[in-house]
């Protein structure tokens, strides 16, 4: 049981941590900020998403705060009841989440390590594949959303 409990514990804090970030953020009001600044400029939701769970991962080390943070922010923007909409916003902030994965994601370290990379490989290689792989969600995201 103790060894179980050792793997699931670093990702349970993870995830609480990225909780506790997108409140800090909801309770200093910058999530409200930032809702009403991309009404305000009347930025689609799905690029939002992305966007910000790409800057929020960037700025984290961590796909799972950028994730978990940029839900809480954008998902008072989409409407309720799921649908079309919402799914897409969830495939955008996933996608947002991977992009820019540099030396302060445990992403990195794991694909670095499983490849025999050296750093300057693993920057090169690892970065513009995730990053390709963001952008590319975000197309299908809003080639997508044409039909929603």
């Amino acid at each position: 049981m103790t060894d179980s409990l050792k793997s699931v514990a670093a990702i349970l804090l993870i995830i609480g941590g990225g909780g506790a970030f997108k409140q800090v953020l909801q309770d200093s009001g910058l999530g409200d900020a930032i809702a009403a600044a991309a009404k305000g400029g009347q930025l689609n939701v799905i690029v939002l998403g992305w966007l910000l769970a790409l800057l929020l991962s960037l700025t984290t080390g961590s796909a799972t705060v950028g994730t978990v943070s940029a839900t809480g922010i954008v998902a008072p923007l989409v409407g309720t009841g799921g649908g079309l909409e919402a799914s897409l916003v969830v495939i955008a902030i996933g996608a947002g989440s991977l992009g820019l994965n540099y030396v302060n994601h445990a992403g990195f370290w794991l694909v670095k390590e499983s490849f025999g990379m050296d750093l300057a490989q693993a920057a090169k290689t690892q970065t513009a594949v995730q990053t390709l792989v963001s952008v590319l969600g975000l197309a299908m995201a809003l080639l997508l959303s044409v039909f929603a």
